[in-house]
């Protein structure tokens, strides 16, 4: 049997659901084509709040090739607590909704084909029929609007961020960069990308990838610790989400060809 995924986004704020769409597996490779088309019919949103399953984060707190390239996009991306489902709690319920009157029916799965017939008829009653108490008994669809901001037609490139003061540095093989005689660790997913270093003090520089920071390079720190090696940024990961709609949404198991 071939395990088959189910991929959503759902609108923080309105509960419509932007995308369902059966995946054939958990990679970026398979799941941006679908992040584009859904850009493309709604709009770039302001955040997306994912857990830290792959590919949308990684437990040992590096950035992920996903993460660089809606970074890119000017998306940030806010990461709920490990083990803490109720920061997605909203996406958590979409999707016991969904097992329950789809995923569970007692019918055998042909194809992806199939899969994605009954979704799409799903997804229809649950954005135009079905009514939400969190919108006074209003259907998604009558409360959504599509975001002002469109997918670009070409990516930006990282280096178009950074300013004549910055300090430029190609992130090289195995996510390092040389930077004042320290090899510093900054993360795989952005390797062959430019990163830039800001002066925030005598020995400390912030890391810039696009226009997000992604840590600090405390040359004073990394001496007194007598640590060998890459050495890495510290507070990688900062920020909160904002109070506005962010689409939630991660990799779930759905359903089995038999």
């Amino acid at each position: 049997m071939r395990a088959i995924w189910a991929e959503a986004r759902l609108d923080d704020h309105r509960r419509f659901n932007l995308l369902l769409e059966p995946c054939a597996g958990e990679t970026f490779a398979e799941l941006q084509p679908l992040l584009e088309s859904t850009f493309r019919t709604y709009g770039l949103p302001q955040a997306i709040l994912c857990d830290n399953g792959k590919p949308w984060g990684d437990s040992s707190g590096h950035f992920t090739q996903c993460e660089a390239w809606l970074l890119r996009l000017g998306v940030a991306v806010y990461h709920g607590r490990p083990r803490h489902p109720q920061t997605q709690g909203k996406e958590e319920r979409f999707h016991r909704t969904f097992g329950a009157e789809v995923l569970s029916r007692t019918m055998v799965w042909q194809d992806h084909g199939h899969c994605r017939r009954e979704f799409v008829k799903w997804r229809e009653i649950y954005n135009h029929e079905r009514p939400h108490d969190s919108l006074d008994d209003a259907v998604p669809a009558s409360r959504h609007e599509i975001s002002a901001r469109q997918l670009p037609a070409k990516l930006q490139e990282a280096g178009e961020w950074y300013g004549g003061n910055d300090v430029v540095r190609k992130v090289l093989n195995k996510g390092i960069i040389c930077f004042h005689s320290v090899l510093w660790s900054i993360g795989e997913a952005f390797k062959g990308q430019d990163v830039a270093l800001r002066r925030v003090g005598e020995e400390r520089f912030e890391g810039y990838y696009c226009w997000k920071r992604i840590g600090v390079a405390d040359f004073a720190r990394y001496r007194a610790s007598g640590e060998k090696g890459y050495a890495p940024l510290e507070n990688r990961r900062v920020g909160r989400p904002p109070q506005a709609w962010a689409a939630r949404g991660r990799l779930m198991p759905a359903v089995r060809k038999a």
